[in-house]
């Protein structure tokens, strides 16, 4: 009978033991591995998905995470910008292309339960197939908006408007291997890899 293991932890290499993705469950036999499974930790806007493209962030300490942050925050005009809280979009400022992500109060009431994630998680936001990836470049920054971040209103209506409440660079484009259908997680990879960021393939 396979013999399961529960006690390993699935970290990113690149960021070390205290950025913790998931847990590991090996199934061996006779000490030799026949099985593993990986079950990704649960964010606030759930677990990641396979086949997706996920642009990534994670600071060495918190210190250099703090820098990261927007204080006070930045009112936004979504209309002007041609944003939407809808998907991943473009923006192009002095030459460079940067991420404008909104951050879906359904999932994160507040700018610091997204900014706490981030702290203890690291940054993983779900990028559309679709995005023009040539745009992106080792300039460009993921430019996180939350819908009741604008602190300029008078107390009773703080909630009312969104801001952005940090601006973090993009050190990988990690995608999620599908094992149930490489050639999607082969398009997903090529997709990815015509931007100018480094490009990952992780099991969660």
């Amino acid at each position: 009978m396979p013999d399961p293991q529960f006690n390993r932890i699935a970290v990113d290499p690149a960021a070390g033991d205290d950025h913790t993705i998931g847990l590991i469950v090996d199934q061996r036999v006779d000490g030799r591995l026949v099985a593993r499974d990986v079950f990704p930790l649960r964010r606030g806007c759930g677990v990641r998905l396979a086949g997706g493209i996920y642009a990534t962030f994670r600071a060495p300490d918190e210190d250099d995470l703090l820098r990261y942050f927007i204080t006070p925050p930045i009112p936004v005009d979504p209309a002007a910008l041609g944003i939407s809280p809808i998907g991943v979009h473009l923006i192009e400022r002095n030459g460079v292309w940067h991420l404008i992500d909104w951050i879906g109060a359904e999932h994160y009431p507040t700018p610091s339960a997204f900014l706490n994630e981030v702290r203890s998680m690291g940054l993983s936001r779900r990028v559309q197939r679709t995005l023009d990836f040539s745009r992106l470049t080792e300039d460009s920054r993921v430019l996180c908006v939350h819908p009741f971040a604008n602190l300029a209103e008078p107390p009773a209506e703080i909630r009312r408007g969104p801001a952005f409440i940090a601006s973090f660079p993009i050190h990988a484009l990690e995608v999620v291997r599908d094992t149930h259908d490489i050639p999607a997680t082969a398009a997903a990879a090529a997709r990815a890899s015509r931007s100018h960021v480094p490009v990952a393939l992780v099991e969660v």
